[in-house]
């Protein structure tokens, strides 16, 4: 999105769109898919600590 942004910077600093504007969303961006990458992570770690919990108190799933 911000790459297609930068292409038409003319046509949506119209708009209001400024390449300030462009940073903030692409480093939003980038920001939001660390912390999506890390939330992923922690599931994965959960379901592995959950499993392990559950073969040494004997629970079948």
């Amino acid at each position: 999105m911000a790459t297609g942004l930068n292409n038409q910077s003319a046509e949506v600093a119209k708009r209001g769109i400024d390449a300030d504007f462009i940073k903030k969303l692409e480093k939003t961006r980038t920001d939001a898919i660390t912390l999506n990458d890390e939330q992923e992570r922690l599931k994965a770690e959960l379901k592995s600590k959950t499993e392990t919990l559950d073969t040494k108190m004997g629970i079948a799933n």
